[in-house]
């Protein structure tokens, strides 16, 4: 649609001022006829231009009225026109299947992120673990090596006390493996084995001078261990934290 300009035409016409002279000769307005009618219309030209130019003024504004007028008619109709192709379908949407692949791609991101964040805190919960485990069995065999030699043996073995309760992390417990390979907590102390350097097994011929000490540290219920015992003469397969000798 294109539209029209309005032409406002508001000009207010000069009419000829013309001083007839009378039959004497004279102008009726007195003096020379031809300069007394000149000095006429200059005076009422003069009086009749400031009402020219409120009228075009009146004129002007009347037009910028009308102009801003039909400027928000035309932008209210083009701002209509859009909202209802909006809702008459004419505005692409999503489809089902892109909802549905963006959900799927969405979730699929989802389970390898929290994947990761589990295998990392699971990572450094163990290495957590496995620093404090060797931490505690360090100061336990320190601990053993400060005690004077203990040869007094009972069922094979001998016990030395274990560190001060309170320089043991709450939910870890200090476990030993005894003559025979198994894992027992001893309230109070750890077990000592005379140990054959010579086979690298028990001695069998009482307290050589020489005494294995086996430490597994426990979390819980979790053993933390460092290394498996591939030892087929004793405690073979067992998880151990760390271990020392007993001289």
């Amino acid at each position: 649609m294109v539209a029209q300009k309005s032409l406002c035409r508001c000009e207010a016409p000069f009419p000829p001022v013309i001083a007839s002279p009378d039959l004497s000769g004279r102008s009726n307005l007195g003096g020379d006829p031809f300069v007394v009618a000149r000095s006429e219309i200059l005076r009422l030209r003069s009086e009749q231009a400031p009402q020219s130019r409120r009228g075009q003024g009146d004129c002007h504004a009347s037009l910028a009225m009308t102009g801003g007028r039909n400027a928000g008619r035309m932008k209210k109709v083009t701002l209509s026109s859009q909202v209802r192709k909006a809702f008459q379908g004419h505005s692409r949407g999503f489809t089902l299947v892109e909802v549905l692949i963006t959900i799927a791609l969405i979730g699929a991101i989802s389970v390898a992120f929290f994947s990761f964040m589990s295998a990392a805190t699971s990572a450094l919960i163990h290495a957590d673990e496995r620093t404090i485990a060797e931490s505690l069995a360090r100061s336990q065999l320190e601990f053993v090596k400060d005690q004077g030699y203990n040869s007094t043996l009972v069922n094979g073995q001998v016990t030395y006390p274990k560190i001060p309760s309170s320089s043991i992390p709450t939910g870890y417990t200090i476990w030993s493996v005894n003559r025979t390979g198994g894992v027992v907590n001893v309230v109070n102390n750890v077990i000592g084995i005379p140990w054959n350097s010579g086979n690298n097994t028990p001695s069998t011929s009482g307290d050589t001078g020489l005494q294995k000490i086996a430490l597994v540290i426990k979390h819980g219920d979790k053993v933390i261990s460092i290394f498996v015992n591939n030892n087929t003469n004793w405690a073979n397969g067992v998880k151990i934290t760390m271990e020392g000798y007993k001289r």
